[in-house]
């Protein structure tokens, strides 16, 4: 039987699986607020350039975290594999934890925690939390300026148990989408490329699982994150395109990066294009107060428009919560 297929089919229906798992996990919209744990040279750069920092996974030590996640896929890949699937959808699964790896240097995160009293937190990563808002949306304020940018929500996701459940249904529901969207078994050239489309928009959607993914002992960080990957278009049959927009954005240094930012001016005469301070809060860790520092914090606030920002130091009697 000659191969015949419809990869924009085969797209909506896995993208429909994979929300639905996403929805899940995620528990609904994100908190109110969430909090990035940073120090005080962080503070003021983030105040002074308007921006935060989304750090690529390929080049950082968090990027374990997706050869870990890479590493489940595999193990229940060989379980379905041995359940039996079609030719077509054998090719297509063989082939995601390879591609998800693959899109590692095109993976940036930046992480938060939605309580702005970890003392965990403090004593980690620095002595200064800052406060972003949300908008209880699952569309992030905080994003990229770049249109060849997807920015969003992923709320950590810890033991594997869970992870592995997730990825188990993902799996089946790839293979029943090859099923529903393909006839025939691939053969030639033509058939082999839309096989790689096929993959490549597999994978891309397994990767919007396997960034929530954290081994168990990381869970007193209870994290969410905001992911920044390339815009593609699934059932494109030139997705270089939108990496090589994407690639345009990312800061090439020790760890590349891209900028997240808010949108709108300060003031009304500022440029339109300016964006905001980005963070609505500052808290210090109230077991190492600095008034000195405080007060340049307030300075440079001042000097960005946004001296209505509180920078305020929590008594030492207010609850903390050891990363909850």
């Amino acid at each position: 039987m000659p191969f015949s297929t419809s990869p924009v089919g085969f797209a909506n229906e896995v993208v429909a699986g994979i929300n639905s798992i996403r929805l899940t996990l995620l528990g609904g919209s994100p908190p109110r607020f969430l909090f990035h744990y940073t120090s005080f040279a962080g503070v003021t750069g983030i105040a002074e350039s308007r921006a935060l920092r989304a750090f690529c996974v390929a080049n950082q030590k968090d990027g374990s975290e997706i050869r870990y996640g890479a590493e489940i896929v595999d193990i229940e890949l060989k379980k379905i594999l041995r359940e039996g699937v079609g030719a077509t959808a054998g090719m297509i699964l063989e082939g995601l934890s390879q591609q998800a790896l693959s899109r590692m240097d095109r993976t940036f995160v930046a992480c938060f925690c939605s309580s702005g009293k970890s003392l965990f937190h403090w004593q980690r990563y620095g002595e200064y939390g800052l406060r972003f808002d949300t908008n209880r949306s699952c569309e992030p304020l905080l994003r990229s300026t770049s249109m060849a940018a997807a920015t969003g929500y992923h709320r950590v996701i810890y033991g594997r148990a869970k992870q592995k459940s997730a990825i188990r249904f993902a799996l089946r529901g790839i293979a029943r989408a090859v099923s529903n969207n393909t006839n025939g078994t691939p053969s030639g050239p033509w058939a082999e490329s839309i096989v790689k489309i096929l993959t490549r928009d597999a994978a891309e959607l397994i990767l919007d699982l396997l960034v929530a993914f954290k081994k168990l002992r990381y869970c007193p960080e209870r994290e969410w994150r905001l992911t920044v990957r390339p815009k593609t278009s699934l059932a494109s049959s030139a997705p270089e395109m939108a990496d090589h927009n994407f690639d345009i954005t990312v800061h090439r240094e020790e760890r590349n990066y891209v900028d997240l930012q808010m949108p709108g001016a300060t003031r009304f005469f500022e440029p339109l294009l300016r964006p905001a301070v980005p963070f609505s809060a500052v808290m210090q860790n109230p077991f190492r107060p600095n008034a000195k520092e405080r007060a340049l914090i307030r300075d440079v606030l001042e000097q960005n428009s946004r001296g209505d920002i509180p920078v305020t130091r929590f008594p030492l009697f207010m609850s903390l919560r050891h990363g909850r």
